[in-house]
This record gives C-alpha cells, structure tokens and sequence, in this order.
C-alpha cells in the first residue's frame, strides 16, 4: 500500500476502526520517508507527511492504551560513514544545525520552557557530523558554522515568537526546530535514495519535535 492510501486508512476516511488505523500508522512513517528517497522534488513534502504521521501514530497510540516511548528518537546521524550528496548541501544543513543548537542553549540559559543543552548539544553533535561528511575540515575557512548567531528575535520572556513561515505566535523552540527542518529539506540537492533517506528521517525528527512542542501541522503551516 502507498502512502496516500496507508494516509486514508489512518485518518479513516473509510471508517476503518481504531485498531486497523493504528495498524497502518506504524508504517506510514517510513512510506512517507520512502517517498522522500524515491522522489527528489517531494523531498521535504514527503519528510514533513513523515513527521506528522509520527505524531498521530502517537496519538492514536494513546488511545489505544499503548507505550508509544519508541517514538523519541535522536535527531543525529550517529553510525552514518558517507553520503552521496553535494557537499554544500550538506555544509547548509551543518549550518541549520549549529544555528539551532546556538539558539536552544541561550533560551535554555534563559530558562525558556522545552530549551534544554541536551537538545542543544545534540544540534551541534549533528552539525559535526554533517561538516564531516561533506569532507571538511573543522574549524578551517570552509566550515560554515559561526559558533554564534543574531538571534534577537527569539529573545522574550513569553515563550513564543511570530513565526516566519507562518505569522502566527508559536513556541519558540518549536520555531526553531521547525526552521531547522525547513533549511535542511530546502537544501537537499541529489538524487542517491539511500542518502535521501537518511536525511529526510534528519528532517523529519526535526519536524516531529516541533510539533510536539505545539507547532501547527495544517498544509497552510508546512508548505506554500
């Protein structure tokens, strides 16, 4: 079954019961994920789909009474030797990543809800990750990341800020993740599927945190 018809079945649109949609939303995710591979101009439509089927399949996980704990995964890319993408596309990404890691520690210095060095750690870890892979030497003139970065905006005492994308007001560090999410999608440039997998599921979990912190999922929220 393709995406778009595991998509019908989770959302019920045939009046499929609460098991069956359960069922299929296990592996909605990954269909999506498979559309991002395959797909190169559905790259970050097939990453978001992706990241908001994991968030109903934890929903109707709760529904159902199951541990849904599977689904905090680490937006790294722990394990990964090489990929078959153009190296300034992944020196974006690299930049996305320290921007956001930048970002979520001085909020979690201000004491920002859901701003925590771990995920801001894990930003930057990834963001190593990502120079390396490109084939860069850290810290040389070709490493993109500046360590700090004009933020201004993100800095309040409210918690929320007018999101970019969007207008409207959301929580800031689901602003964050979503822009991550966004930079990294728009940047990706090839089309070896393996590669694209991998960095679309990067995206992805990006998109997912984000919407667990209260970003909107609606189409209107997540494409033009």
């Amino acid at each position: 079954m393709d995406a778009s018809s595991l998509a019908s079945t989770v959302d019920g649109d045939g009046g499929e019961p609460l098991l069956a949609r359960y069922i299929a939303s296990l592996t909605l995710p990954s269909a999506w994920l498979e559309v991002a591979a395959q797909c190169p101009e559905r790259f970050g439509e097939g990453a978001m789909f992706s990241a908001r089927a994991e968030l109903v399949q934890t929903s109707l996980a709760a529904k159902l009474g199951q541990d849904d704990s599977q689904q905090t995964r680490i937006a790294r890319l722990d394990g990964v030797d090489s990929l078959a993408v153009d190296a300034q596309a992944l020196l974006t990404m690299a930049q996305a990543e320290d921007r956001a890691g930048f970002a979520v520690e001085v909020l979690a210095a201000r004491g920002i809800s859901d701003a925590d060095l771990a995920t801001s750690d894990n930003h930057k870890t990834t963001a190593q990750q990502l120079v390396s892979l490109a084939g860069v030497e850290p810290n040389s003139d070709a490493d993109p990341r500046q360590k700090a970065y004009a933020i201004d905006a993100l800095i309040g005492d409210s918690g929320t800020v007018t999101d970019s994308a969007t207008g409207l007001e959301v929580p800031v560090v689901a602003a964050v993740e979503m822009d991550c999410a966004r930079t990294e999608a728009a940047a990706w440039s090839g089309t070896d599927a393996e590669s694209a997998a991998i960095l679309a599921d990067l995206v992805a979990q990006h998109a997912y945190q984000a919407f667990q912190l209260g970003y909107p999922t609606g189409d209107f929220a997540l494409f033009e």
